[in-house]
């Protein structure tokens, strides 16, 4: 291309683009006028000094003129400054007080020396569990009796001493004193010569609003609200009987009332100017006054039981003593309990009613849930077979279990409401004994039972089926768990006995060895003990010592000690175990958490975070469900595992050691592709609920208990016993635990629970039932397997 040809290209492609920012300057010429620069010495924010406006072209910029001024960054600063520059923000105790909630209902009694013990002591019993607080004020309650105080030393008590003033007015004084007035929404105030329906009373409170200044109660011919029946200031009601209190005291009228009662009556609606209502929100304030002739109302509530103003009234009063508390109490509670019962009965009947038109129709009870429908066959529920001496338990390795404990109760239970249910149409029937019966837990649902009862009638047998349920109706909120953190050390109990023990515990710290190197950089002590018996041989002790040795020296990275005890046990019927933490809470206190773990065990890492988290101080215990490994002779599994060093003799099937060999020489054969890892499958092993050989607690909690351990003649086999009962005892299934199989031996001198336990561990520790099976045919002569004829 010629070099003329290029440049009138370029005038063709510039050509526009020329043209447009020319006209962009001349809208910007036409659109924006030209601003007047001014300048000054120094602008605030131009850090210049301030100075007169002067035109542009009379300033002469020089270097003495500017003045450098350097500022922090807002960001900037330390964190103590920058703390202290931002405003402090004073926030409340409780959440309560920030948010403005307030409990419902405040009940103040003003009672005396001579009754307090009698109507103070049934108003207390009849109101307490039904308001948000309860208390009695008390004139000169130095002239108590000695007896007359023992009763009252449950009462929520304020004393006061008479200065002339209303026994109201002192109460006014302490509500505002103890801050009363800012924590509650409505204050009741009655002397205790009055009846309270304490759950009608909360019942109304919660139903009316709280804003304003309201006075309810009985009103007068005059107007005024009786104080002699009780009562229900609102909030803003008492802080302004709070602010006119010393009007009250200083006020001829008052001070000429005849009595306490009077005395109130006129402060509220003279001084204080409050009027008295009687209804609110469509809700009545219903009062019952007893008649001359028909004091004592306890003698004679038949006379006015069908009498609706009496059933409906919020206060009774006056009353002679507290028979009649007792009397009108036992009266109002029948009768609302009958109430509920006619409105439950209503309610079933329309739940039946609309039950009928659902494809499924009415289930049975009215109103809970029918069976659930498995939606596949692994999720079918199982039924229980029970008799009057066993149960038959849907469990892998076992069919029927005796009778006993929580299921005997149950059971027992179920049976006597069946024969009680059957003699409530047939009294006739005489109960003979249960056939059989069955169960069934479904978890939206209940338990439901079928029983099949025995009755004879006039030398007959006869038999009657019935369906019961035990409903989920009632959630319980169990006791808040404390709070746990993970940062708290552990110390590792690991008891070796004689036999095999020496060599399992070598395994076992060439097994930690890789936990060890892999927590380089951790913070928490993670402490490993090995406890040996006294009498064990001094080579295996000397082996143990240069294994920890060296240990301690690979792991010197990280936050792990080694260390090994001799222990004596002082009690033959004692574990190991026991003396064993004896020893070890003794040299490295009761403060310290203690994990004790079998040497034939395989742990992984996350289970030591499991195991602070899951043992809390003065709470709970942890007993976890390890994986127990399968006899691999058994079931056709060889595990090779290394033998440590100094060991001298090999397992059929192991690697040979030579006693030469040292610990990095264990190391590397425990890293070999030779070693098969135990691996949680139901053809390796199986989770033994029997097993509580691994446990996890604090020394306080072990040392506490201690003295339980050992109650009897016959030993104990672990220290779970110690226990159940004072602190909750926590199980789960741990997979992060691996038991290798080893020999269990039961010692019959073990108590018979503990032995029958250990037996039946070590029964279904062999293998699973089909694996048992397969190897009993297997063994069968040639003949015996021929199959059986069609």
């Amino acid at each position: 291309m010629s070099t003329g040809s290029w440049m009138g290209h370029s005038v063709r492609t510039l050509g526009p683009l020329a043209f447009g920012f020319l006209i962009g300057a001349l809208l910007s010429l036409a659109v924006f006028p030209k601003m007047q620069q001014q300048s000054s010495g120094v602008v605030d924010d131009c850090l210049m000094d301030a100075a007169a406006p002067q035109p542009l072209d009379m300033i002469e910029e020089t270097a003495d003129q500017w003045q450098v001024v350097v500022r922090q960054a807002v960001g900037g600063g330390s964190a103590s400054s920058t703390a202290q520059r931002r405003a402090k923000v004073n926030r409340p105790r409780f959440y309560a007080t920030e948010l403005g909630t307030r409990d419902k209902v405040y009940v103040g009694v003003v009672s005396s020396a001579a009754s307090i013990a009698t109507a103070g002591v049934a108003i207390n019993l009849t109101t307490f569990h039904h308001v948000s607080r309860l208390q009695f004020f008390v004139e000169d309650a130095e002239s108590l009796s000695p007896s007359s105080s023992a009763d009252v030393a449950s009462l929520n008590l304020h004393r006061f001493r008479s200065d002339g003033q209303s026994s109201y007015m002192h109460m006014i004084e302490a509500i505002f004193n103890q801050t009363y007035h800012v924590n509650y929404d409505w204050f009741f105030l009655t002397p205790d010569s009055v009846y309270i329906k304490a759950f009608k009373l909360y019942e109304l409170a919660s139903h009316i609003s709280v804003g304003g200044s309201m006075a309810i109660g009985r009103k007068k011919d005059d107007g005024r609200c009786d104080p002699g029946a009780g009562i229900l200031l609102s909030s803003r009601a008492i802080e302004t009987l709070i602010q006119v209190r010393k009007d009250c005291a200083a006020s001829r009228v008052v001070a000429e009332a005849q009595s306490d009662l009077e005395a109130f009556e006129l402060c509220i609606h003279t001084v204080a100017n409050l009027s008295c209502i009687d209804e609110i929100n469509g809700k009545q304030f219903k009062t019952w006054r007893v008649d001359g002739h028909l004091r004592p109302i306890g003698e004679h509530i038949d006379e006015v039981r069908a009498d609706d103003s009496f059933n409906s009234a919020l206060t009774v009063f006056p009353l002679a003593g507290d028979v009649d508390y007792y009397a009108l109490h036992k009266h109002f509670v029948d009768l609302e309990i009958g109430q509920m019962t006619e409105w439950a009965a209503s309610i079933e009947a329309s739940l039946y009613n609309v039950s009928v038109e659902t494809p499924d129709g009415p289930s049975w009870p009215v109103g809970v849930p029918p069976l659930s429908r498995p939606r596949s066959r692994y999720e079918v529920f199982k039924w229980e077979l029970f008799t009057d001496s066993e149960i038959f338990v849907n469990e892998p390795n076992q069919n029927v279990r005796p009778l006993v404990g929580a299921n005997r109760h149950d059971v027992d239970q179920v049976i006597d409401f069946g024969k009680r249910f059957v003699a409530q149409s047939e009294s006739d029937l005489e109960f003979t004994r249960l056939m059989n019966g069955y169960r069934l837990f479904d978890p939206t649902r209940g338990m439901n039972y079928v029983l099949d009862l025995v009755f004879a009638k006039n030398g007959a047998r006869v038999d009657r089926r019935v369906h019961l349920i035990r409903p989920l109706t009632r959630t319980e909120i169990i006791h808040q768990v404390p709070y746990v953190k993970e940062d708290v050390d552990l110390t590792i109990l690991v008891p070796v006995e004689a036999g095999d023990g020496p060599t399992a515990a070598r395994k076992f710290l060439a097994r930690y060895a890789r936990y060890c190197l892999a927590a380089v950089g951790e913070k928490r002590v993670t402490r490993v003990v090995l406890a040996v018996p006294s009498g064990s041989p001094s080579n295996s002790i000397e082996q143990l010592s240069r294994d920890l040795s060296e240990l301690r020296a690979r792991c010197s990275s990280s936050s792990n000690q080694f260390d090994l005890i001799i222990v004596r046990p002082t009690d033959s019927r004692a574990p190991l175990a026991a003396a064993a933490a004896d020893e070890a809470v003794e040299h490295y206190g009761q403060d310290a958490m203690y994990l004790v773990l079998p040497p034939y065990v395989e742990v992984q890492r996350e289970f030591m975070d499991r195991v602070r988290i899951n043992t809390i101080r003065d709470y709970q215990v942890f007993f976890p469900i390890s994986f127990v490994e399968y006899n691999p002779k058994v079931v056709g599994r060889q595990t090779v595992e290394p033998l440590p060093a100094g060991g001298g003799d090999a397992k059929p099937g192991g690697i040979v050691v030579d006693k030469n060999s040292n610990f990095a020489e264990k190391m590397r054969q425990s890293y070999s592709s030779q070693i098969r890892p135990l691996e949680v499958h139901k053809d390796v092993g199986h989770f033994d609920m029997n097993d509580f050989s691994i446990a996890s607690f604090y020394g306080a909690d072990y040392a506490r208990l201690r003295d339980k351990l050992v109650k009897g003649e016959r030993a104990v086999a672990d220290l779970a016993g110690i226990f159940v009962g004072d602190l909750h005892v926590m199980r789960a299934t741990e997979p992060a635990v691996r038991i290798r199989y080893h020999d269990k031996i039961c010692n019959p001198g073990l108590t018979e629970d503990d032995y029958s336990r250990c037996l039946v561990s070590r029964r279904e520790g062999l293998a699973s039932k089909a694996q048992l099976a397969n190897l009993l045919f297997k063994q069968m002569p040639q003949q015996e397997q021929q199959p059986l004829p069609a």
